[in-house]
């Protein structure tokens, strides 16, 4: 699945977690490959999960 880097970074903004979107913010690409990038997002403590529902709420709603 791809997704935007800004949802990534806004979802770990919201979970508090600064340098984790930090981190995010200068490691992803703009377009980011769940699949090729799993290691990252598992270390951020970003899961599958999150990344769908972030997607059906849309842009900003991030499910928080």
């Amino acid at each position: 699945m791809k997704i935007d880097k800004q949802h990534i970074v806004d979802l770990l903004h919201g979970r508090g977690h600064h340098d984790h979107a930090a981190d995010a913010e200068a490691n992803l690409p703009d377009e980011v490959d769940t699949e090729e990038h799993s290691d990252s997002l598992k270390r951020w403590g970003v899961s599958h999960n999150d990344i769908v529902g972030a997607n059906k709420l849309g842009p900003g709603r991030m499910g928080l």
